[in-house]
């Protein structure tokens, strides 16, 4: 078995937070293929999607999730008939 380097999790916390800041409107998926890019130009280990994701959950980090209904828009289906 070979053995894996594993990334502290106390660094990634301020980096985050700064791409965070820069792109407010990213989400997770962007943030960490970002921050990816980041550490392997400082030649550290890759990051896990689900590390991210449980740094990204402290509060104003993550975004809301979105759904797909829109409140308030309301369409008259009704068909006469010809």
């Amino acid at each position: 078995m070979v053995a894996q380097m594993v990334t502290p999790v106390w660094p990634l916390l301020p980096v985050i937070r700064r791409l965070v800041d820069a792109r407010p409107t990213y989400g997770l998926r962007r943030i960490t293929v970002l921050l990816r890019r980041e550490l392997a130009m400082d030649d550290q280990s890759r990051v896990n999607h689900k590390r991210v994701y449980r740094l990204m959950r402290q509060p104003g980090v993550l975004l809301a999730r979105h759904s797909a209904r829109r409140s308030g828009l309301l369409r008259d289906c009704s068909m006469t008939a010809r």
